[in-house]
């Protein structure tokens, strides 16, 4: 059945394609328990059943013919005609005989009309099921098929944006059952505020940088290859003389020094073994090079490495007071669409805060927190400015789930100093490797940004965007 909606160019996204096997899957099972409970033959078929017991039985009795007829009429046939005649016909054959349930000759001719009945009705009851259940599948089909291309439109449109879009990827699960057309749409606003935007293009690609890969030193046992050169002695050239040398070698002692023990010198003999001073034959095979021999060997040693850590998670705190209505109200939003965008892509945990006079929270991960985000999407800004209560709740989170996270405070930062409660938490986050970034829109507060690793300050009037590393180069 996938055959029938290969059109549809969301099918590429595994999520969607995976979704729709799913709702398939679900349609063939409901069509099986919709055909066996909208069966317009089932008492019927219960008659049928009845019937054949009672032939089975060899009850060939004129009345099981009628009742088998009766039950045969109901499927409306044509060949009805033939079995009121045969019912006459054995009527009128029973008038005349003396004894009708003794009588053979009407009883085998019973028997066979009743075998006939039992085929011709298991037969045209079978043909007219198949019909009416062909017609009804394909009914029920075309009705599945109607709904799910509806499904999958939605989807398509939403996806042929998104797929547009300058950062690209998935936002969302786009087999998302809760999500409805117009909750896609305002989506596909947003969406389509920043890919059409030039300068809050060039301000997400910057906020892109957010995402950095952790180094961390660790010791840890590897395997090491180590070069082992041994140093051998080895003879070569066999049997060869190569001249004299000083030795106690008896075997190759020159035959001079031999005949010293046949004369009065022979104690001079015996002096020169002792002192191993023998003139003696020296054979090339004797003779000694020195070679080098390199093997190598696999050993564990303890090392410093420095590894990559996974990206931590991000959390958002967005400013939705009344002095960010307006121009700063859709930059937030559409910032907060395009971190929501980097979280699902990189499969990082996200937390959301909304801040003014107080907070509300929700977790974006997976699919949870999708009705929250477009919520976020549709509400007006109002209200006061305090951003402590954000940030106290954020590092709260830093010390659990959300351990070295990136944290984006999203604001005009016209609002009052930090406690110094506030301040000190952020310091202790600090020192676990957490980082903490400020987004600030327009040029009207800078309160706080002290306590920030990084700011980027952005002019919606202007599309200028500052990036600062340090507080002090602000000013």
């Amino acid at each position: 059945m996938l055959e029938r909606f290969k059109e549809f160019e969301v099918l590429n996204v595994e999520s969607v394609r995976e979704k729709l096997k799913e709702k398939i899957k679900e349609f063939k099972r409901k069509l099986k328990r919709t055909l066996k409970t909208e069966n317009p033959y089932f008492e019927n078929e219960k008659k049928l059943k009845k019937f054949k017991e009672k032939v089975k039985k060899e009850d060939f009795y004129l009345e099981t013919l009628i009742e088998g007829v009766e039950g045969y009429k109901e499927l409306s046939l044509k060949d009805i005609n033939y079995w009121q005649k045969e019912i006459k016909k054995f009527e009128k054959k029973s008038l005349k005989s003396k004894n009708p349930t003794l009588d053979k000759k009407l009883k085998r001719g019973i028997s066979l009309s009743l075998k006939v009945l039992q085929n011709q009705w298991e037969k045209n009851l079978k043909d007219a099921y198949e019909n009416w259940k062909r017609q009804r599948e394909k009914e029920l089909t075309e009705e599945f098929v109607k709904k799910t291309k509806e499904w999958l439109k939605t989807r398509e449109e939403f996806y042929k944006t998104i797929k547009c879009l300058s950062f690209g990827g998935e936002l969302f699960s786009l087999d998302e059952g809760e999500l409805n057309k117009n909750d896609i749409n305002e989506v596909k606003k947003w969406a389509e505020f920043i890919s059409n935007n030039k300068n809050i293009k060039k301000l997400v690609e910057m906020l892109g940088r957010i995402k950095r890969a952790r180094k961390n030193k660790k010791q840890e046992l590897v395997n090491v290859t180590k070069e082992i050169i041994v140093t051998k002695k080895k003879s070569i050239f066999k049997n060869e003389l190569d001249g004299i040398k000083l030795d106690s070698d008896l075997a190759n002692v020159l035959p001079q020094e031999l005949m010293l023990l046949d004369s009065e010198e022979e104690i001079l003999f015996y002096k020169k073994y002792i002192e191993r001073s023998l003139s003696c034959f020296e054979s090339i095979a004797n003779k000694e090079v020195l070679e080098k021999e390199i093997n190598y060997k696999e050993e564990k040693e303890l090392k410093n490495v420095e590894k990559d850590e996974k990206q931590g998670p991000i959390i958002l705190c967005v400013d939705t007071s009344g002095s960010m209505s307006g121009e700063p109200e859709y930059i937030a939003k559409a910032i907060t669409l395009y971190i929501a965008s980097i979280a699902k892509k990189e499969k990082r945990d996200c937390f959301l805060i909304n801040f003014s006079t107080s907070i509300t929270t929700f977790e974006l991960s997976g699919k949870k927190g999708v009705k929250e985000l477009i919520n976020f999407l549709k509400l007006s800004f109002y209200g006061g400015t305090d951003v402590a209560p954000a940030l106290n709740y954020a590092t709260k989170l830093m010390k659990d789930k959300y351990k070295k996270a990136d944290l984006l405070v999203i604001s005009d930062f016209v609002m009052n100093n930090l406690d110094s409660n506030t301040v000190n938490n952020i310091k202790e986050a600090r020192k676990n490797k957490n980082r903490f970034y400020s987004l600030v829109i327009g040029n009207y507060g800078r309160s706080n940004l002290e306590y920030f690793d990084k700011i980027w300050i952005f002019n919606s009037v202007y599309g200028d965007i500052e990036v600062f590393d340090e507080f002090d180069k602000i000013f």
